[in-house]
């Protein structure tokens, strides 16, 4: 409905500068008129995502409007137009070429003064552009060398002109294929184009407006053209060029003397809008679109691709994965249909095919974020966090949305990374502040950094930053996951903090609402650990028979079993989390604590002693293996040693 609204204003806006240029009112209403309906401008209109081209053409029309076409140029709103027009779309720099040519052409009184407002704005959203990067990125990385973009776009040209004046061969993706040599249809296209051209530039020279009108044409196409983009040929490129078309129809229309005077123009609207009614038709459903440019363009890559896309949303997997292999036999280095392929995979419980799928697509295309974000999601869910964070990291640098920054925190996390990770979760909620999930993660990370045993001095800084980002966690989800999560990360903090009574009334109120919640469990059995409760034992134990399986979580449960003196199944339970962590000392220097307790325990008469204490010895040498010098691991051997016989 916007686009409508906007295509409207544009046609206003060509009807009032053809109008002034042209001094003709009813042949302008029917140009109009004409261009209003015309099927050409379907795509524009339909496509959402041509709003931009919309919107330039609507800030370019504008400035050459109010700079060289009304009785009393207005600089700073035209200046105002143009910059406004290359903020939705660089093609808006039409309008700039627009008003220097038609000011070129004046015999007298040239406006130069709203013309440079036009050149200034334009330097200034050039400059910005090339400040940010943008231009040095696309510039540095043409998708075809300008010779074949030369060549390919003379055929294009043409071919609009065939589209323009038989609209009946429309498609989302039309079947061009890239010229490498100067083949007949080339030349002929060159011919053409170059001929146009120069009729236009005579005609302008001796003031005849249809000579400006050709170069409007083709100078709404120039960027488009020149410039080398994965879409080889568009509709909605045409938009802004229309206009000129409209004009050069008004300017040139001379009254019949046979027939009626709107009996032409009449019968082309009621054609014309006919033609852009089916055309609407197809354009409202993703499928029937792609559907029907198959039929136009059978054996065009993209075109299946783009009905694989369509199944795919609608959960079509088969019938998507067949279009999705068509397009693959058609173009084998097409990286979009790889990833897609992938994504499908994935779906379809295809783990090892899907892996493949996305790494085609990075040798295809190495440097693409979404590739790279696919197979580093897939990588961080199978648990291999180290590839994960790497792939998620290069994607986010290069396309840093929500989604990637979250599971690029949550992947570094689980490396270990958290300095990372911090940075992730912080960049996500850059983007969203409000964002619930940003804040319960970037609290949780920020726990676990007051915990670390290196994180002394820092302790209380961190503790009061994890404090605040749950508790805005917890006022700003709405109820469900989000909000459990974020009260049981704010129960933790509070524990954390020495805040025992908020922490355990907030635990019993998460473990009424949900009994069997393992997080919960292990929560609150920290919770009773610290406080020397011997119930923590068995809120521990509960949690992992509820499902919850970490180090520290067989960790805590050891040392709440040994604080009740029950060292056998301590010591099954710090031999569990030694498993699940093989790099990590800690748990088997518990180990080893637990049976030389034990051993020291032992009745000196039997076998247990003995194999008590070569079990100790096992688990303390196995510390020294991975940190020599670990607490008193030496001084454990030595005593263990001294008392064999």
């Amino acid at each position: 409905f916007v686009n409508i609204l906007l295509h409207a204003g544009f046609v206003i806006l060509v009807f009032l500068c053809g109008l002034r240029l042209t001094g003709r009112q009813m042949p302008m209403w029917w140009a109009a008129a004409l261009l209003a309906v015309h099927p050409l401008n379907s795509q524009a209109v339909n496509y959402v995502s041509s709003r931009s081209g919309i919107l330039a053409a609507i800030g370019a029309l504008g400035a050459f409007y109010l700079t060289s076409v009304v009785a009393r140029p207005r600089p700073v709103a035209a200046a105002a137009s143009q910059l406004a027009g290359l903020l939705a779309k660089s093609t808006a720099l039409a309008g700039l070429g627009l008003a220097a040519v038609y000011e070129a052409g004046r015999t007298e009184g040239r406006r130069l003064l709203p013309l440079a407002g036009l050149g200034l704005a334009s330097v200034v959203y050039v400059g910005a552009a090339w400040a940010s990067g943008f231009y040095g990125s696309a510039l540095g990385s043409f998708i075809r060398p300008l010779t074949t973009q030369g060549m390919t776009q003379f055929k294009v040209l043409a071919y609009y002109l065939y589209l323009l004046a038989s609209p009946v061969h429309l498609s989302i993706s039309h079947a061009v294929v890239e010229s490498t040599a100067p083949s007949a249809t080339v030349v002929a296209g060159a011919l053409l184009t170059l001929s146009l051209l120069g009729a236009g530039l005579w005609a302008w020279r001796g003031r005849h407006l249809s000579g400006f009108a050709v170069l409007w044409f083709y100078g709404g196409l120039a960027l488009t053209s020149l410039m080398p983009l994965y879409i080889i040929a568009s509709e909605h490129r045409l938009y802004l060029s229309m206009a000129a078309v409209a004009l050069l129809g008004a300017h040139l229309w001379r009254r019949p003397r046979s027939v009626s005077p709107m009996m032409i123009p009449a019968l082309l609207l009621i054609g014309l809008a006919t033609l852009t009614s089916q055309r609407n038709e197809i354009w409202q459903d993703e499928l029937t679109l792609w559907s029907d440019a198959a039929r136009i363009a059978p054996h065009a890559p993209r075109v299946w691709a783009g009905v694989g896309e369509a199944h795919h949303r609608l959960g079509h997997l088969d019938s998507a994965a067949v279009a999705y292999g068509r397009a693959l036999d058609l173009r084998p280095e097409d990286e979009v249909s790889w990833c897609n392929m992938g994504v499908l995979q994935k779906e379809r419980g295809e783990l090892v095919l899907a892996e493949a799928s996305f790494r085609r697509a990075l040798d295809l295309r190495p440097e693409w974020p979404q590739a790279q974000a696919n197979l580093g999601r897939m990588l961080l869910h199978d648990g291999r966090v180290h590839e994960a964070a790497i792939l998620l990291g290069r994607a986010a640098a290069r396309s840093p949305s929500l989604a990637v920054l979250l599971d690029l925190g949550v992947a570094a996390a689980q490396d270990g990374r958290r300095d990372v990770a911090v940075e992730a979760f912080s960049a996500a909620l850059r983007l969203q502040p409000e964002h619930a999930e940003s804040m319960l993660n970037l609290a949780a990370v920020r726990l676990e950094q007051a915990l670390a045993p290196e994180a002394a001095d820092a302790r209380a800084s961190l503790l009061q930053q994890a404090l605040q980002l749950s508790q805005n966690a917890v006022e700003i989800s709405s109820p469900g996951a989000t909000r459990v999560q974020a009260q049981l990360n704010l129960a933790a903090v509070l524990t954390g903090l020495g805040r025992q009574v908020e922490a355990r009334e907030l635990y019993e109120v998460l473990l009424r609402s949900d009994t069997d919640s393992p997080a919960a469990h292990e929560g609150y059995g920290r919770l009773l650990l610290q406080a020397g409760d011997p119930m923590a034992a068995a809120m521990l134990r509960r949690a992992t028979e509820l499902g919850s399986a970490t180090p520290r979580l067989w960790l805590d449960l050891g040392a709440a079993e040994a604080a009740r003196g029950r060292f056998t199944t301590a010591a099954e339970a710090f031999a569990t989390a030694a498993d699940m962590a093989p790099q990590d000392p800690v748990p088997r220097y518990n180990l080893g604590e637990v049976l030389f307790k034990r051993w020291q325990q032992a009745p000196t008469a039997g076998g247990m002693r003995a194999q008590l204490q070569q079990e100790a010895v096992a688990a303390y040498r196995a510390v020294a293996a991975l940190q020599a010098d670990y607490r008193n691991v030496r001084q454990r051997l030595q005593q263990l040693a001294a008392a064999t016989p």
